[in-house]
């Protein structure tokens, strides 16, 4: 059987959609980079005091068409088994792992801190014993997809010809496991001029992140000589060279994105080369707006397409009658269906339905109670909250006045309408709960009042006449429960199919009522702790598919009509305009693009697979990179019913002990990025006892992703 060589061509090493994506990436960077005039100018104003200018080579001189650099494995992986089929499954990952043991190795038994490539296959050949290829074979296929994924940087090649030009010593200087011959043929191949002059960490077997390159640099020139070194990297490319007396400029164009956890293999790719192209191509920004509709021209168009794709494949398979997109949350794969005309390809009508929580299980919790008792089921959906709510809060939404007159005997009862209600006080709770049945008749007349409006708003919609099929992120089935309830209240025998993103292992409970129920990414049948990257994604999914509307509250009669009761939120309508609607744009904008074309930039129709999907989905919610931390964790959330109280999907640092810490995390809507953003933000032992802390709650996580924490 014959090996990959390193020589191969593209049409050998991959795929035909991979070979389409790799071309359309490089092209794209090409024709449409941005060049940096500002750190050119810098850059030759510092060049006039300097007598020999290094250059780093990877994320500067050369950048790469992949997000993060590993996932040059998953591009490896893809080619393996595209040739030989899934022995070769999971090597990305194989891949990985035989660099971190080939530098444990290394340095417990010659504390040297850099391996070579060959240590590393040697590693990796006691990983795959039953490889088809020899580890040397696997080696230079490595090498023959660097130099698909590399390519020049235009300010770097300006650079390094201002310099030569001006007579000045150019050296590149590199920490990297490949030879400085192989690093050699990157940069001549990508156009630097050749013969170059290279320093690489795996022929000295020194960094620049701990010195001892930086004097080995310093000996290769007259003492005096006053050295610039142009990098990327703070410590290895600034601290580190600036204690050694070398000047820096940093060039941060090129700086790939270190995401260390989450999926690692073929099906991350779309999402990585579509990021990373749309990252090379516009300027860099730390401003919402951009970082947001880069996102949503990758990782939304990749989600939102599949969840939408898939539900046109279910839906084609029970055939309702018509569709209901539900608000808020059904809002942005509502206009994908559209956008993607599956309307048309499925011939099922569809139409969003204003619904929530709040207005449907009060309603729906009236159907189990009478005026003397007030049910179990009942009580329970009325004391329900994630967060602590006083006792008048909970009076409200259940539709009392401040000056009720049942406001004013709970004062008297709990002392304060401030009392809080918590489900970790149970008896708080179980205190409320017999508040509610001693007034059971006014809870009921309330409830009745929510009950009728709802079913009257249902029937108007259609929502009767089954079979239909409701749309929404999930995660217990509960609405589906509360709208077959009011139907079968009314005298209707309701069929109802529900589409999800995902569900949770208490919609099971709701099952026997709700009907048919699945999840696109992730299902009731699960155990819960095994979705983990799914819960990580829970808000992130909730708060990007949300409608710029307020929730509903409930329904009333106009002119004959029921239309639904809107709050609205400030906080909501602010970060919607700043953060939401961009994303929903440039996603939605995308769909179009891969509905007419089949392709946009390097995106391709074919992508829209609920594999491709979670893979781009769990990725950003396990490793997410320092903009989508500051601009989707800001995003301020309110999973309680009562939409009365916001956080941020990432919580505030307002610890002040570990115990606190983990709390912190296990409350925050997003607990990857809480305890990284903890982490940051820690010193010391501090950071050690966190670091333990956090590993064991996240000992349920995948190897990968739990290495962040260390």
């Amino acid at each position: 059987m014959s090996v990959i060589s390193s020589h191969s061509a593209l049409n050998r090493l991959f795929s035909s959609t991979l070979q389409t994506r790799l071309i359309a990436a490089r092209t794209l960077v090409k024709e449409q980079w941005q060049l940096d005039t500002a750190w050119l100018e810098s850059f030759k104003n510092k060049l006039s005091s300097a007598d020999v200018i290094t250059f780093d080579v990877f994320d500067t001189a050369l950048t790469r068409i992949v997000e993060t650099p590993a996932d040059v494995f998953a591009l490896m992986e893809d080619s393996l088994t595209h040739n030989y089929g899934p022995t070769f499954n999971n090597f990305a990952l194989e891949r990985e792992t035989a660099e971190q043991a080939a530098r444990h190795t290394a340095w417990h038994q010659e504390k040297r801190r850099e391996v070579t490539q060959h240590d590393i296959y040697t590693a990796l050949a006691g990983l795959l014993p039953q490889t088809l290829c020899s580890p040397h074979h696997l080696a230079a296929l490595e090498r023959e997809i660097e130099h698909h994924v590399c390519l020049a940087t235009p300010e770097i090649q300006q650079a390094v010809t201002m310099a030569l030009q001006t007579k000045r010593h150019v050296l590149f200087v590199s920490d990297m496991y490949l030879s400085g011959k192989h690093i050699c043929q990157l940069l001549t191949q990508a156009g630097y001029p050749a013969p170059l002059t290279l320093l690489a960490s795996s022929d000295t077997l020194h960094t620049k992140a701990e010195g001892h390159q930086w004097r080995l640099v310093k000996n290769k020139y007259p003492a005096g000589a006053k050295i610039l070194h142009i990098g990327d990297n703070q410590q290895s490319d600034v601290a580190s060279p600036n204690t050694h007396g070398i000047a820096t400029h940093p060039y941060l164009h090129a700086r790939s994105t270190p995401r260390k956890g989450g999926p690692l293999c073929p099906a991350i790719l779309p999402f990585s080369i579509a990021s990373r192209v749309a990252q090379l191509t516009h300027p860099r920004c730390t401003a919402g707006q951009n970082t947001m509709a880069q996102l949503g021209a990758s990782w939304g168009a990749l989600v939102v397409g599949a969840y939408a794709k898939w539900l046109a494949t279910q839906a084609a398979q029970v055939k309702p009658r018509h569709i209901f997109f539900c608000a808020r949350d059904g809002a942005l794969p509502y206009a994908a269906w559209k956008t993607l005309r599956l309307d048309a390809e499925t011939q099922i009508s569809s139409s969003y339905l204003y619904l929530s929580r709040k207005a449907l299980n009060f309603g729906a919790a009236a159907t189990s109670c009478s005026p003397e008792h007030l049910s179990p089921a009942a009580l329970e959906t009325l004391t329900q909250t994630y967060r602590p709510n006083s006792v008048k809060a909970l009076l409200t939404r259940i539709g009392f006045t401040e000056h009720s007159p049942i406001m004013q005997q709970a004062a008297q009862q709990f002392g304060s309408l401030q009392h809080s209600i918590f489900g970790s006080t149970p008896n708080s709770v179980m205190h409320f709960k017999a508040f509610l049945q001693h007034h059971a008749a006014e809870v009921y007349a309330r409830l009745c009042i929510d009950r009728d409006n709802a079913t009257a708003y249902l029937l108007q919609q259609g929502a009767h006449q089954g079979p239909i099929a409701l749309v929404d992120v999930g995660w217990h089935g509960t609405m589906q429960a509360s709208i077959a309830q009011l139907l079968r209240h009314a005298g209707y025998v309701p069929q109802i199919y529900g589409f999800y993103c995902g569900l949770w292992n208490r919609a099971q409970r709701n099952r026997p009522i709700a009907g048919w129920l699945d999840g696109a990414f992730g299902n009731d049948f699960l155990p819960d702790n095994t979705q983990y990257a799914l819960r990580n994604a829970v808000a992130i999914l909730e708060n990007l598919f949300t409608a710029n509307h307020g929730t509903t509250v409930g329904y009333q009669n106009h002119n004959g009509t029921m239309v639904p009761l809107l709050a609205h939120s400030e906080i909501e309508s602010a970060q919607h305009a700043r953060i939401i609607k961009p994303f929903q744009t440039a996603t939605l904008a995308t769909l179009k693009q891969l509905s007419a074309t089949g392709q946009a930039q390097t995106l391709l129709s074919t992508d829209l697979t609920l594999e491709t999907a979670f893979a781009s989905l769990a990725r950003l919610a396990l490793s997410p990179t320092t903009n989508e931390l500051h601009d989707i964790g800001s995003l301020e959330h309110c999973g309680d019913i009562s939409h009365a109280s916001y956080l941020p999907l990432v919580h505030p640092l307002t610890h002040s002990t570990i115990a606190e810490c983990i709390e912190e995390t296990n409350k925050s809507e997003w607990p990857l990025a809480t305890a990284l953003t903890l982490l940051a933000h820690s010193k010391g032992t501090e950071k050690t006892a966190l670091t333990h802390a956090l590993t064991a709650l996240f000992s349920h996580y995948d190897t990968r992703t739990r290495a962040q924490l260390q």
